[in-house]
């Protein structure tokens, strides 16, 4: 992990751009705009930042994962979508890059059809963490500053073998969340307005999320 980077590449793959209306019985009724705003007011704290995208092709994901290695970004969250069941082209490009990269999943494709049981993501991650909605990425932030990702990489050095898990990590240990899930405009602006003159700026930038 680059130990002098504090950007935090968070990569979302195809049909997330329609969650809070997409089955939301089985992914949540968050937006991927709300996650990206509870990702970054939580990265604030850590002293990190959270470059969230989201595309629904395939070979952006792969230029992304790319780019992060290029970008000497800290980690990549990779929430590849279906993608996760049949890309052998991202296990590659994870694969290829000093990048460690962390799948996210909402729902835990384990307990559900048979088809989405297999993970090439999961093949070449350094962990996993699935099942838990919103809080899935959360706890990937967590286990980033909280260094937990780096004693998994520590041990993944000695080891030839990808996508070893981390056997301290259990449900019980799953964040809460944010009491706020969502952010009133005029709690926005409080917000902006303490960080200077330039807030609403900042505010407008400090967690985009990018579409393609």
């Amino acid at each position: 992990m680059i130990e002098n980077s504090n950007v935090i590449y968070v990569l979302n793959g195809p049909n997330l751009n329609l969650l809070g209306l997409r089955e939301p019985d089985i992914y949540g009724t968050d937006t991927l705009d709300t996650i990206a705003g509870l990702l970054s007011d939580r990265a604030r704290g850590y002293g990190l930042e959270i470059d969230m995208r989201q595309t629904n092709h395939e070979g952006t994901l792969i230029d992304w994962l790319h780019e992060a290695m290029a970008g000497r970004v800290k980690a990549v969250l990779l929430n590849a979508g279906g993608y996760t069941h049949t890309s052998i082209a991202l296990l590659d490009a994870i694969r290829s890059i000093t990048v460690p990269v962390i799948e996210v999943h909402l729902s835990n494709p384990k307990s559900r059809e048979p088809y989405r049981q297999h993970s090439y993501i999961g093949m070449g991650a350094a962990m996993t963490f699935e099942g838990h909605g919103t809080i899935s990425y959360l706890m990937a932030l967590d286990a980033i500053a909280e260094g937990k990702l780096d004693e998994v990489m520590k041990a993944k050095a000695g080891d030839s073998e990808f996508g070893i898990s981390l056997p301290d990590i259990k449900p019980a240990e799953v964040p809460s969340a944010p009491e706020e899930t969502h952010t009133s405009e005029s709690e926005e602006d409080a917000e902006a307005a303490t960080e200077g003159s330039n807030g609403a700026e900042d505010k407008k930038n400090s967690a985009p999320l990018r579409r393609v």
